[in-house]
């Protein structure tokens, strides 16, 4: 758990809480250990005054990163960045629709947007010389 002393992200949270308790997720705030009085009071609270409780620094706000699902989100956005360098590449190197098909699911129009894209405009093979 990390505690945070920024007020905007206090907010955000009480905004989160003020919205479980309108969209009728109460039980989830009482599994939370929030007293039933407590969801009452917040139910009521209108925004402007959620602003005013976020700002005082006494209000405690903890955040939790579950670590293992933060390095596979991080494993998939670099392999998302690979892959899409990858197919930069194979456009820019003027790869045929088939193989882009193949190996990206790629269509006509979107492949020859790419091309336009990263100024890969040559169809078909290369003219020898």
């Amino acid at each position: 758990m990390i505690d945070t002393d920024n007020p905007d992200l206090r907010l955000l949270a009480l905004k989160q809480l003020i919205d479980a308790v309108h969209g009728e997720r109460w039980q989830e705030l009482l599994d939370a250990g929030f007293k039933p009085e407590t969801i009452d009071r917040l139910r009521r609270t209108p925004l402007e005054d959620a602003g005013l409780v976020a700002a005082r620094r006494e209000l405690r706000v903890g955040v939790s990163i579950d670590g293992d699902s933060l390095e596979q989100s991080l494993n998939r956005v670099e392999r998302q960045r690979a892959d899409e360098a990858v197919k930069e590449y194979f456009v820019r190197h003027n790869a045929t629709l088939t193989l882009m098909q193949r190996l990206f699911k790629l269509d006509r129009p979107t492949l020859d947007r790419l091309r336009r894209m990263f100024g890969a405009n040559c169809r078909g093979r290369p003219h020898k010389r």
